[in-house]
């Protein structure tokens, strides 16, 4: 397999592009932003970027109504759960723990799969056992610190964002993926919208802090961090692009530790190493690894 430096530099620039939302996140909490509000302004941001882009760049590949429609429908549902049960997580658990839970989902992905006749092989089972036994060291040491529904929140947004990834894959196979993102924001911004109106917390007088991480968010992770993904998979094709998409979680525990001043305990880092691992040889081992960011 021929060694490619740009297209390694381009995922890894991107994975650190996903991997700083969590830190965004805290801040535009902390500047008083409610989850539904964030995640409402953060799609309403991006959508107001990729669907002009979309509309004069790439009209003439536009997928047929239905498939359009059938992707908004699944990102409005799937999607917008796995962001809004993941953000709220991050309000409830160090950023470390929630971004390492939520990476569950690539073996959630291939266990879904089982329903549709793909098989694991018995490697695969035992790198699930290595994930198992990595999540243990990361949660047990301080599980009675932890909150159990902000873990609750992380899997189950794992959970969300495996049905999404199946369903999707199937969607948007042959769909430009500049149309798919904008498709997927668009959905989320009308979701996530009529989410905060009616529940009464869309409201726009927040911090200076808020503001900045929230348009940080939207032009590093939803425009940059993409684009830069979906070169790298051009590149890489999505085999490597999704092993090294696997450092996203790295980055993320360093970016808490560095600046979140976040506590990882030895145990908790031998853990986390040990599911990462775990996660990479079974996406390895899988037959269709899923190379799309989590977030």
């Amino acid at each position: 397999m021929k060694y490619d430096g740009k297209g390694i530099l381009l995922i890894l620039t991107a994975t650190l592009c996903f991997a700083a939302i969590p830190a965004m996140v805290k801040s535009a909490h902390a500047g008083g932003m409610e989850v539904l509000t964030l995640l409402s302004i953060r799609y309403l941001l991006a959508s107001a970027i990729l669907v002009p882009w979309v509309l004069f760049r790439v009209k003439r590949n536009l997928p047929p109504i239905r498939v359009m429609g059938s992707i908004m429908l699944v990102a409005g549902i799937f999607l917008a759960l796995q962001t809004g049960l993941y953000f709220t997580s991050l309000t409830l658990l160090p950023s470390s723990v929630a971004v390492l839970l939520l990476f569950t989902f690539p073996l959630m992905v291939n266990i879904l799969g089982l329903f549709s006749g793909r098989r694991i092989s018995l490697g695969g089972w035992l790198s699930v056992l290595m994930c198992l036994i990595g999540l243990t060291a990361l949660l047990g040491p301080g599980l009675g610190q932890l909150n159990l529904l902000g873990i609750l929140f992380a899997l189950l947004a794992a959970v969300s964002y495996s049905i999404y990834m199946v369903r999707i894959d199937k969607l948007a196979a042959d769909v430009n993926p500049v149309v798919t993102n904008a498709l997927v924001s668009l959905a989320n911004a009308l979701t996530m919208t009529v989410a905060a109106v009616v529940t009464g917390t869309f409201r726009l007088a927040f911090a200076p802090s808020a503001w900045i991480a929230i348009i940080l968010m939207v032009v590093v992770s939803n425009v940059m961090g993409f684009l830069l993904f979906f070169r790298a998979l051009k590149r890489l094709g999505p085999e490597r692009t999704a092993m090294l998409n696997l450092t996203e979680p790295l980055f993320a525990v360093l970016i808490a530790l560095l600046f979140l001043q976040e506590k990882f305990s030895i145990v908790q880092a031998a853990g986390a190493m040990v599911m990462v691992l775990g996660l990479f040889l079974f996406m390895r081992l899988s037959q269709k690894p899923a190379v799309q960011s989590a977030d």
